[in-house]
């Protein structure tokens, strides 16, 4: 389910002396100026500054102001990255990692991870930890893969970290394994990573708490996010947690596999057969309606929920103080 992520932002920290080049093109990056970015770092990169030849490997790599070259990335990358870059460690990583302008080594991407992790480097720790929690490249070892998780900065990556360990805990054995999953998601929800809504759904599910469940599948499902629209579509086909209906079941698998969300294009296709044309042309008119309605337009049950809570506490009578009188 989840997938490594590439660094998308980077922050150094400087030494008080720094090559004049290096921080015009900084400034220049920063402002999305590529072109002049990857003109004024060349200079310092070509002199041997592994900050700047980091950035040069960086926009070859993406293709941002230069055409994309991946030889000519994986040559500055190591040239940054023996110089114990940790961005440049991280990158060539997830190079190897993909077989990215380097013959696919996970070994290798194992070793450049570990050195970036070694400098805190967030991205490395996420990329590693999901290795040790696939058994991708390492031995499968999902409280290492917890362990890294829990040590990067909560500033950095969070969407990722909170959905990633929510999971995480899930595999585990730990006793408290699904508050502690649910306290994670939850973090990532908050700043609306919408996946982390759809394994809310599923854990509201497993735990019997269907109508609680749909609503967190359907906000993660008008978010566009396919999975969501085809577990929502299932629940409506079999009346679990909302009314059945499978017209709205159609119209939502619909929705998945216009995304190419395989599973749904397979489904719908199977319960295309099994229905009229009547009710087929039904589907299309819910289909539109929630492209219209619901699509971007679902309030967050995050939102929802903390409103009746709130309306429960005003509504909760006061209790007056029980006064003891002392006897004279």
């Amino acid at each position: 389910m989840f997938k490594k992520i590439l660094l998308a932002t980077v922050v150094f920290t400087f030494p008080f002396v720094v090559h004049a080049d290096f921080v015009k093109g900084e400034q220049l990056f920063k402002e999305g100026n590529y072109s002049s970015a990857f003109s004024a770092f060349l200079p310092s990169a070509d002199a041997g500054d592994a900050r700047s030849q980091y950035y040069v490997g960086y926009l070859y790599y993406n293709g941002l102001g230069v055409s994309q070259n991946l030889k000519k990335a994986v040559e500055y990358l190591t040239a940054s990255a023996n110089k114990n870059n940790a961005n440049a460690q991280s990158l060539l990583g997830y190079m190897y990692d993909r077989g990215e302008g380097v013959p696919l080594n996970k070994k290798k991407a194992i070793e450049f991870y570990q050195k970036a992790v070694e400098q805190q480097d967030a991205t490395a720790m996420v990329n590693l930890s999901l290795a040790y929690y696939n058994g991708d490249g390492v031995l499968m070892d999902t409280q290492k893969a917890i362990e890294l998780l829990s040590g990067v900065p909560t500033d950095e990556l969070r969407p990722y970290v909170g959905r990633y360990l929510g999971e995480f805990y899930m595999a585990t054995e730990n006793e408290d394994k699904v508050e502690k999953a649910k306290d994670y998601l939850i973090q990532s929800a908050k700043v609306n990573d919408i996946p982390a809504f759809y394994l809310l759904g599923q854990i509201y599910e497993q735990q019997g708490d269907l109508n609680r469940a749909a609503s967190y599948y359907t906000y993660a499902a008008a978010n566009n996010y396919a999975p969501a629209q085809y577990v929502l579509a299932s629940m409506y086909l079999a009346g679990s947690g909302v009314e059945r209906s499978l017209i709205t079941g159609h119209a939502w698998l619909e929705m998945a596999a216009n995304q190419q969300y395989d599973p749904a294009k397979e489904s719908l296709e199977e319960l295309g057969r099994s229905m009229t044309l009547s009710q087929v042309e039904k589907a299309r008119v819910e289909f539109n309606r929630i492209q219209r309605d619901i699509i971007k337009q679902v309030e967050s049950p995050l939102v929802y929920e903390e409103r009746q809570r709130q309306i429960e506490i005003a509504n909760t009578p006061k209790q007056e103080p029980i006064i003891i009188r002392r006897r004279r």
